[in-house]
């Protein structure tokens, strides 16, 4: 979420003066009944200082944002707000199954008030935005369907700076399919000097990988859990981001974060995500969704022509369509003429 959450923020301080409400880190916190009434709180008192516009970011069980929209709504003051879900057309999941009653034995009290007084207030939430958003053209279509609202697609931004992408394959994300993770390391040549850097991963993806690599010169590189910007410059010196998911998914019209970044780092990606953010990126030309993973990371690494073009194609995409210039300008033009001044 960080690397949305920044280039995002961009958008914001481009628009306006921004002030940020801070919001419970550990989401355990966040689904508390106390983080949702401290949420309500929040939103009622900053409604009653009626401000310009309110963003509001809402995914998987975010009920201390859910609890600040109610409270902006309670405040009286009428002030505008706009939503993106991220996992439509879901709001929130269930947005009255707090942390004391996500339990045995009380766990069907909060599913049950969920489906009646939560499914109440999640209506009159999205009713009540200037608009609502997705980032997905999938997830915008199924929000405008099943919620009976217009919701707009608005591409996932990113930031950008020059890639020297050298004999590098990156595996970002959480990996826990060591079968397939193996068969990235296998489909490379056992010579020429290719190095394979591993995201986040199980004890059994890590061995998997390195057990693949035995006598050959490949160079593996467990990256493990990093910070923001180690990750972005392992994507710059990536020539090919593989990207491997396992079901089941949860958000089948999610964006894909790690997509996204391949894409603004200008890398070749190949990806066996069959969900909506990277299906749509595969029919844009710019992203090879494939079950036979193994297969394309050999093409593109014994191809560089191909790798090339794709990674050209890539680039260019994603200038012309996630650029902070280009996501900020549909976002404006998605709010209601005059709003901003």
């Amino acid at each position: 979420m960080a690397l949305y959450a920044e280039p995002f923020s961009q958008i914001l301080r481009q628009i306006g003066d921004v002030e940020w409400v801070a919001v419970p880190g550990d989401p355990h916190r966040s689904q508390t009944l106390r983080s949702a009434i401290a949420g309500c709180v929040s939103g009622f008192r900053t409604g009653r200082r009626k401000p310009t516009l309110v963003h509001l970011e809402l995914s998987g069980r975010a009920l201390f944002e859910f609890w600040f929209g109610l409270g902006l709504r309670l405040s009286g003051r009428s002030v505008p707000y706009a939503l993106t879900l991220h996992d439509p057309p879901s709001v929130v999941g269930a947005s009255m199954l707090f942390g004391v009653l996500d339990r045995r034995g009380l766990r069907r009290i909060g599913m049950w008030l969920s489906r009646v007084v939560g499914a109440r207030l999640e209506r009159g939430l999205l009713g009540g935005a200037i608009r609502v958003f997705a980032l997905t053209r999938a997830g915008a279509e199924a929000v405008s369907a099943e919620r009976g609202i217009a919701a707009v697609a608005l591409a996932h931004p990113v930031e950008f700076s020059s890639p020297s992408p050298d004999r590098t394959v990156f595996l970002p994300g959480y990996l826990s399919d060591q079968v397939a993770a193996a068969e990235v390391v296998e489909a490379l040549p056992r010579s020429g000097g290719w190095r394979v850097v591993v995201g986040a991963s199980s004890e059994n993806v890590r061995d998997a990988v390195q057990r693949a690599a035995e006598g050959t010169d490949l160079t593996i590189e467990l990256l493990g859990f990093v910070d923001e910007a180690t990750l972005l410059a392992v994507y710059r010196r990536s020539a090919v981001v593989v990207r491997l998911v396992t079901g089941p998914y949860a958000n089948p019209l999610a964006t894909s974060s790690p997509l996204c970044w391949a894409l603004g780092a200008g890398a070749a990606v190949i990806t066996n995500d069959p969900r909506a953010g990277a299906s749509e990126l595969a029919a844009e030309g710019v992203v090879m969704q494939t079950d036979a993973v193994g297969d394309a990371v050999t093409t593109l690494v014994t191809d560089r022509a191909a790798c090339d073009q794709l990674r050209q194609r890539a680039a260019a995409y994603a200038h012309a369509r996630m650029s902070v210039d280009e996501v900020k300008a549909a976002y404006v033009a998605a709010l209601p003429a005059g709003l901003l001044g």
